[in-house]
């Protein structure tokens, strides 16, 4: 609908008497464009003022609410002001460029609804200030990047009237366009609004997915033991009888009094090349038509493993190719006064979907761990050997080339789908739930009915998918500080702290490494559903799901300042499950704004905001006294046996015997006063 028709349309809605709004012709309009008047003309919403009053054109008796974009941002900073401006803008959209009804435009009633929810949307862009991931956000950045939106729509899709007014919201605005907008906005159709339809994938639980890490490092480890020689091996079956039986040798004509000197069979090949028998086990091959099978699963393994430490999607791992592994500068190097370097440069392994060109990427980034580096390395020596067969140039190769190639039975793919070989899954650990696993499913998700879900149950063997991987990978990463994870390998550790360091939203490189450069934009853009985002707004749910799980189950009661107030709480909220709803919420409410924190100690947790020297430093009897501690009585006792055993090894007089026997005398001390004498 044209904006001069649309202007008639409220015109022609506005009772007898009353003046219409200013014409509009196109363009951002000025701060003193009218938007509304009442009977006597007067302006009673003009774009630049912070309250707009739509009440003249309202169609029912009803008075309508006020459109006080003032009480969206109180704070008067550039940040908020930008948000006022942005969100004035997204109503005049409204107003003037949807299409809806026979009159072809939005009633005054569901304008004032769309302005509810932009509310909403404004102080979900605020509070994210106190996340140190993410900082505040922008209407833009917010309706353009599906982290950040599903964040949103997961605090307010238990509302009925959200769900409805939200998704008609964002398919105005699609429909509206990005030429008008500004921006491309994320369509309903990648959101969830509540109902059966909208779970998202679960989280593996910490036993599985543990048994996951180290699966698939030992598996690694051994493909690694045959990256040197298997692209020369897999080269050799560019010759079609390379790897036959004699028999169908001599079938095909070849022998040794006639001049035709026989190929080796496959085992014979096998008995030169493959010393460390790589190809044993769940890669065993008997023939040479096993072959094609075997480094599938090979590959899928190595797939395996990318999404397990980048956090990709599906078609983002098939779309890599070759030469998908860079060096990324992430630091770069120190140089004196008289640019000498003193310090080199930081340089980071990164995984890209395409190869660089002009020197920048043209698509998107992840960080490229030990783990996945070994695994990519095992891969392009696989790729390398079949794309000899075929005669391809590795630099136009994807990385997962179809190993079909070697016995040329059937026309297939150049890529290898891995949706055709079944026993590709017999390389996965045994993956049997448990009673414990799905306690962490309901931990983590306690509002959805795990137990209508026929896939989840005692004995059942875990439906792994790798988007799961994603979700797993953002929630245990932003968990590290958080959870115990007492079997986890160093090297997993490792990636977490490498993960948040640069997924940081502070991070000075961060743009340059896992974006890509818009030429039209001339500017660094990443992509809007990188795993980066989900880390980074996954920080108030990892906090409110730890609280829960940390503080709220079992039966021992909480002691310290903070440790009071939470037990506080637990007698409160008990178990009804609506008010453990409410809690979480608020919970993530409160950390998204900066105004609370929490992390795993050795006496229980702490929930100060800010780092800690006492922490930092070791210093266990500081949290006695402190105003944010959570200490738990067998936490207690625990470090009090691990210091009357210490104390044992030292000489009495020393300094360290000393030191010992001061901290236990403080622990005992409080152990006495507040456990058991029932103090707080």
């Amino acid at each position: 609908m044209s904006v001069v028709a649309l202007n008639s349309a409220y015109e022609c809605s506005a009772k007898e008497g009353e003046s219409a709004p200013d014409p509009f012709v196109g363009g951002e309009p000025s701060d003193d464009f009218v938007l509304c008047r009442d009977e006597n003309g007067k302006p009673t919403a003009v774009y630049g003022e912070d309250i707009w009053d739509f009440n003249p054109y309202r169609l029912s008796a009803k008075t309508l609410r006020l459109f006080s974009f003032c009480k969206i941002a109180a704070d008067d900073n550039d940040s908020n002001s930008m948000l006022v401006k942005e969100m004035k803008w997204l109503m005049f959209c409204f107003i003037y460029y949807a299409d809806s009804g026979r009159a072809g435009r939005l009633s005054a009633s569901t304008l004032t609804s769309y302005y509810q929810v932009l509310a909403q949307a404004g102080r979900f862009c605020i509070e994210m200030r106190g996340s140190a991931l993410v900082g505040q956000i922008s209407f833009k950045e917010l309706l353009s990047n599906s982290a950040y939106l599903s964040a949103f729509v997961m605090r307010h899709s238990g509302s009925t009237s959200f769900n409805k007014r939200f998704p008609a919201m964002l398919m105005h605005l699609k429909a509206i366009g990005e030429d008008v907008v500004g921006y491309s906005v994320i369509g309903r159709e990648n959101l969830a609004f509540g109902g059966a339809d909208s779970e998202q994938y679960p989280i593996i639980p910490t036993r599985l997915y543990l048994k996951l890490i180290d699966h698939f490092a030992g598996v690694l480890g051994r493909l690694e033991d045959g990256k040197d020689w298997m692209s020369d091996f897999l080269a050799e079956f560019k010759d079609p009888l390379y790897g036959v039986v004699h028999q169908n040798q001599r079938a095909a004509g070849l022998s040794v009094r006639g001049g035709d000197k026989y190929r080796p069979t496959l085992q014979e090949a096998l008995a030169y090349y493959d010393e460390e028998g790589v190809f044993s086990g769940f890669f065993s091959v008997h023939h040479k038509g096993h072959l094609p099978a075997a480094i599938t699963k090979m590959q899928y393994v190595v797939k395996q493993v990318i999404h397990l430490y980048t956090g990709m999607r599906d078609q983002e791992v098939m779309r890599l190719g070759y030469d998908c592994l860079v060096e990324e500068e992430a630091a770069p190097a120190t140089l004196d006064d008289e640019g000498v370097e003193r310090d080199p440069a930081r340089m980071v392994s990164v995984l890209s979907t395409t190869t660089k060109f002009e020197g920048y990427k043209k698509e998107a980034s992840w960080l490229g761990t030990e783990e996945v580096v070994k695994a990519i390395q095992v891969a392009k020596a696989i790729c390398r050997g079949l794309a000899a067969i075929i005669d391809l140039p590795v630099d136009s190769a994807p990385l997962f080339v179809n190993p079909n190639v070697i016995t040329r039975k059937r026309k297939s793919g150049l890529i290898n789908t891995f949706g055709k070989v079944p026993v590709i899954k017999r390389v996965l650990p045994d993956m049997q739930i448990e009673s414990h696993d799905l306690e962490e499913l309901e931990a983590s998700d306690s509002g959805r009915a795990w137990g209508d879900d026929n896939r989840f149950f005692v004995g059942a063997q875990w439906p792994l998918s790798s988007h799961q991987y994603r979700r797993s990978l953002a929630f245990y990463a932003i968990n590290a500080g958080f959870v115990s994870l007492p079997s986890l390998s160093s090297q997993y550790k490792h990636m977490t702290q490498m993960m948040t360091r640069y997924y940081s939203r502070g991070s000075d490189r961060f743009k340059s490494i896992f974006g890509y450069y818009d030429e039209e934009k001339d500017d660094f853009v990443i992509p809007q559903g990188h795993i980066s985002f989900e880390l980074q707004s996954g920080v108030p749910q990892a906090v409110a799901n730890q609280v829960l799980i940390d503080l709220f189950s079992g039966e021992q009661p909480l002691f310290g300042a903070a440790g009071s107030f939470m037990e506080s709480q637990k007698n409160i909220v008990g178990t009804d499950e609506v008010r453990i709803l409410e809690f979480r919420k608020e919970t993530e409410k409160r950390v998204a704004k900066g105004d609370m924190a929490y992390r795993k100690t050795l006496l229980g947790g702490c929930m100060k905001v800010g780092k800690c020297d006492d922490f930092m430093l070791g210093n266990v009897t500081a949290c006695l006294s402190c105003p944010s501690s959570v200490i738990k009585a067998d936490k207690l006792g625990g470090v009090i046996a691990a210091t009357e055993s210490e104390l044992k090894e030292y000489e009495v007089g020393t300094g360290e015997y000393e030191v010992a026997s001061h901290e236990l005398s403080l622990l005992q001390s409080y152990k006495q006063s507040k456990v058991v004498k029932g103090g707080r």
